[in-house]
Protein backbone atom coordinates (compact mmCIF):
# COMPACT_ATOMS: atom_id res chain seq x y z
CA UNK A 1 0.00 0.00 0.00
CA UNK A 2 2.83 2.45 0.80
CA UNK A 3 4.74 1.90 -2.55
CA UNK A 4 0.74 2.66 -4.19
CA UNK A 5 0.32 5.99 -2.17
CA UNK A 6 4.01 6.97 -3.31
CA UNK A 7 3.76 6.13 -6.33
CA UNK A 8 0.50 8.47 -6.75
CA UNK A 9 2.59 11.02 -5.01
CA UNK A 10 4.82 10.91 -7.22
CA UNK A 11 2.70 11.01 -10.63
CA UNK A 12 1.70 14.18 -8.84
CA UNK A 13 -2.00 12.37 -7.89
CA UNK A 14 -2.53 12.91 -4.61
CA UNK A 15 -4.05 17.07 -4.06
CA UNK A 16 -4.02 18.31 -0.52
CA UNK A 17 -6.86 20.77 -0.14
CA UNK A 18 -6.04 23.45 2.31
CA UNK A 19 -8.18 23.86 5.41
CA UNK A 20 -10.37 26.62 4.23
CA UNK A 21 -9.85 29.46 7.12
CA UNK A 22 -12.16 32.00 8.12
CA UNK A 23 -11.91 35.34 10.19
CA UNK A 24 -15.49 37.42 10.41
CA UNK A 25 -14.66 40.44 12.10
CA UNK A 26 -17.68 43.02 13.26
CA UNK A 27 -17.84 45.87 11.24
CA UNK A 28 -21.22 47.09 11.91
CA UNK A 29 -24.53 46.93 13.37
CA UNK A 30 -28.15 47.68 13.65
CA UNK A 31 -30.92 47.11 15.54
CA UNK A 32 -31.58 44.24 13.04
CA UNK A 33 -28.29 43.31 11.31
CA UNK A 34 -24.27 42.98 12.20
CA UNK A 35 -22.33 43.67 9.24
CA UNK A 36 -18.72 41.33 9.59
CA UNK A 37 -15.56 41.38 6.70
CA UNK A 38 -13.94 37.96 6.65
CA UNK A 39 -10.43 39.39 6.99
CA UNK A 40 -8.61 35.70 5.70
CA UNK A 41 -10.41 36.06 2.51
CA UNK A 42 -8.92 39.60 1.36
CA UNK A 43 -7.18 38.80 -1.59
CA UNK A 44 -5.12 40.78 -4.47
CA UNK A 45 -5.70 40.43 -7.87
CA UNK A 46 -4.36 42.87 -10.33
CA UNK A 47 -5.49 46.12 -9.20
CA UNK A 48 -8.55 44.57 -7.47
CA UNK A 49 -8.51 43.75 -3.61
CA UNK A 50 -11.41 41.63 -2.31
CA UNK A 51 -13.13 41.01 0.42
CA UNK A 52 -16.23 38.97 1.41
CA UNK A 53 -18.78 40.66 4.19
CA UNK A 54 -21.81 38.91 5.49
CA UNK A 55 -25.04 40.75 6.64
CA UNK A 56 -26.42 38.17 9.61
CA UNK A 57 -29.57 39.15 11.60
CA UNK A 58 -29.08 39.80 15.18
CA UNK A 59 -32.40 38.43 16.48
CA UNK A 60 -31.65 34.98 18.01
CA UNK A 61 -34.81 33.51 15.96
CA UNK A 62 -33.28 34.15 13.11
CA UNK A 63 -30.36 32.44 10.94
CA UNK A 64 -30.59 33.62 7.37
CA UNK A 65 -27.66 35.53 5.90
CA UNK A 66 -26.14 37.07 2.88
CA UNK A 67 -22.52 37.41 2.23
CA UNK A 68 -21.56 39.90 -0.82
CA UNK A 69 -17.95 40.27 -2.82
CA UNK A 70 -16.63 43.97 -2.31
CA UNK A 71 -13.67 44.35 -5.00
CA UNK A 72 -11.63 47.63 -4.07
CA UNK A 73 -9.80 49.79 -5.50
CA UNK A 74 -7.81 50.49 -2.54
CA UNK A 75 -5.35 53.47 -3.59
CA UNK A 76 -8.52 55.12 -5.74
CA UNK A 77 -10.66 54.52 -2.75
CA UNK A 78 -12.95 52.90 -4.91
CA UNK A 79 -15.65 50.01 -4.34
CA UNK A 80 -18.00 48.09 -6.49
CA UNK A 81 -20.48 44.87 -5.27
CA UNK A 82 -19.30 41.81 -7.62
CA UNK A 83 -21.33 38.78 -5.78
CA UNK A 84 -23.99 38.63 -3.57
CA UNK A 85 -24.80 35.03 -1.98
CA UNK A 86 -28.04 34.48 -0.01
CA UNK A 87 -28.63 31.88 3.05
CA UNK A 88 -31.70 30.23 4.53
CA UNK A 89 -32.15 29.34 8.04
CA UNK A 90 -30.26 25.86 7.14
CA UNK A 91 -27.01 27.66 5.90
CA UNK A 92 -28.04 26.80 2.31
CA UNK A 93 -27.49 28.61 -0.28
CA UNK A 94 -30.72 30.00 -1.41
CA UNK A 95 -29.74 32.09 -4.36
CA UNK A 96 -26.77 33.76 -5.79
CA UNK A 97 -26.38 37.16 -8.14
CA UNK A 98 -22.76 37.63 -9.90
CA UNK A 99 -22.52 41.55 -10.79
CA UNK A 100 -20.09 40.82 -13.77
CA UNK A 101 -21.16 44.67 -15.09
CA UNK A 102 -20.66 46.22 -11.38
CA UNK A 103 -18.63 49.26 -11.96
CA UNK A 104 -16.73 51.45 -9.49
CA UNK A 105 -17.64 53.84 -6.88
CA UNK A 106 -15.82 56.23 -5.10
CA UNK A 107 -15.84 55.16 -1.63
CA UNK A 108 -17.94 57.37 1.07
CA UNK A 109 -15.87 58.61 3.61
CA UNK A 110 -17.15 57.71 7.49
CA UNK A 111 -19.37 55.09 6.13
CA UNK A 112 -19.62 51.34 6.61
CA UNK A 113 -18.38 50.97 3.22
CA UNK A 114 -15.22 52.68 4.84
CA UNK A 115 -14.70 50.40 7.97
CA UNK A 116 -14.55 47.69 4.77
CA UNK A 117 -11.78 49.03 3.21
CA UNK A 118 -10.07 49.53 5.76
CA UNK A 119 -9.89 45.73 6.46
CA UNK A 120 -8.88 45.35 2.66
CA UNK A 121 -6.58 47.71 1.95
CA UNK A 122 -5.52 48.76 5.40
CA UNK A 123 -5.25 45.49 7.62
CA UNK A 124 -7.19 46.50 9.85
CA UNK A 125 -9.12 44.54 12.37
CA UNK A 126 -11.92 44.47 15.00
CA UNK A 127 -11.63 43.97 18.47
CA UNK A 128 -12.43 40.43 19.84
CA UNK A 129 -14.78 38.96 19.51
CA UNK A 130 -13.82 37.93 16.02
CA UNK A 131 -16.02 34.39 14.54
CA UNK A 132 -14.32 31.41 12.72
CA UNK A 133 -17.83 30.97 10.43
CA UNK A 134 -21.13 32.50 10.38
CA UNK A 135 -22.54 29.71 12.15
CA UNK A 136 -20.46 30.49 15.24
CA UNK A 137 -21.66 33.74 15.45
CA UNK A 138 -25.21 32.98 14.60
CA UNK A 139 -24.47 30.58 17.86
CA UNK A 140 -23.14 33.05 20.03
CA UNK A 141 -26.37 34.51 20.18
CA UNK A 142 -28.45 31.51 22.13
Amino acid sequence: MKTVVRTLAVAGLVVATPAVAEDWNPISRSSQYIYMADADSVASAGADTTVLVARAPVAKSARAYRIETYAFDCPAGRFKITRSVEYGDDGVETDAFDDTAAEYESVPPNSMIESIKDVACDGNRADPPTYPSIAAYLDSRR
